[in-house]
């Protein structure tokens, strides 16, 4: 059997009420050669009845099961796993493609001989979603259109240099706008399972900056905004995860993993390596103190909190002692600051912490 041209990783979880608009979506495409990864994560309600539909009716759709729950980034990477396409197409539950998407990207990455690409993305705001995020996801979309407008080609290093100058920013959007080469999963690995909502935004300046993107200006994929979702769930239930522990595991990753080599250099180049050092010591520091108050004569600390500093910590053990380090530094200086305050020296000048 020949591997498809594509193969459309579609991870599930109680997905079904979206899911059946999600996989017709799939089957308009007017690039035929494809295969549908679906793997459902145990769901408790009609999506394996949807999906087993599908593969019923259609042989280049096939429906896997979890035994037990992955979760959503180790549903995803699972969904790799399972994939044998040339070229890999996440399109979540919720979202939909324009009938050309596949045809236009993959088109697109064979041109400009890249094996990243994305395009642009419609919103779909359910009517419960507040103005904050509707503002949000408005201004996230204007920064890419300021950021790209109708360029269709951006380098590595020039990638590089945007995820230095737009710290903490998604440079590339959802899964479902994106299509990668199989390739690049295989060099580079998947998702970094330690991250619940920045996962995403990791991976494409991981594989960003080491291949190359190519944008597609086109809004070939729509992003359906709901209060259901997984990301709104997470900013509820789980702010300091998602708000202080993984934009500093996301800063420690820029500085230590070799395939963020060129992201490290323009950082380096932007703000100096003691500086860059600096912040992720002083943000290591901060998220540690949150989880343990009480060391620091505050108020009895949540468990919970130091449930997931600990799990972060288990995963990177160097943000424990940068913790700690924080501690001695942040004393001497200080000590200094106030040592040079008494001699009448002029205070220093900020570094930008």
């Amino acid at each position: 059997m020949t591997n498809p041209r594509v193969s459309i990783c579609v991870p599930t979880y109680n997905g079904g009420e979206f899911l059946r608009a999600c996989l017709d979506s799939i089957q308009a495409q007017t690039l035929k050669d494809f295969e549908v990864i679906l793997v459902d994560d145990a769901s408790s309600d009609d999506s394996v009845a949807i999906a087993t539909e599908f593969a019923q009716r259609d042989a280049r759709f096939h429906l896997h099961r979890n035994a037990t729950r992955l979760g959503l980034v180790g549903n995803w990477n699972h969904s790799l796993e399972l994939s044998r396409g040339t070229w890999i197409k996440f399109l979540f539950q919720d979202d939909l493609m324009a009938e050309n998407c596949l045809e236009r990207l993959v088109a697109s990455c064979e041109q400009w001989q890249r094996p990243f690409g994305f395009c642009a993305r419609e919103l779909l705001f359910d009517d419960s979603v507040d103005a904050s995020t509707r503002a949000y996801l408005g201004q996230h979309q204007a920064m890419l259109q300021k950021i790209y407008g109708e360029q269709r080609e951006v380098t590595a290093e020039a990638f590089a240099d945007l995820c230095a100058s737009h710290p903490g920013e998604n440079l590339i959007g959802e899964p479902t706008v994106t299509i990668f080469h199989h390739s690049l999963a295989k060099q580079l690995g998947g998702f970094n399972p330690i991250l619940v909502q920045l996962c995403d935004m990791e991976y494409w300046a991981r594989i960003g900056a080491s291949s190359g993107v190519v944008h597609v200006p086109e809004k070939l994929a729509t992003f359906r905004v709901h209060q259901r979702s997984t990301t709104a769930k997470n900013y509820s239930q789980r702010v300091y995860r998602v708000a202080t522990l993984e934009p500093l595991v996301f800063r420690y990753v820029m500085l230590r993993q070799p395939q963020c080599r060129n992201i490290r250099q323009a950082l380096y180049r932007r703000l100096g390596r003691r500086t860059a050092w600096w912040r992720c010591l002083h943000a290591a520091h901060d998220a540690w103190r949150l989880a343990h108050p009480r060391l620091f004569a505050a108020a009895s600390g949540d468990a919970t909190l130091k449930k997931e500093w600990q799990e972060v910590a288990r995963a990177y053990p160097g943000l424990k002692l940068m913790a700690w380090s924080g501690v001695v530094l942040l004393k001497i200086r200080a000590a200094l600051h106030a040592a040079g305050l008494k001699r009448g020296i002029k205070k220093p000048a900020p570094d930008g912490i």
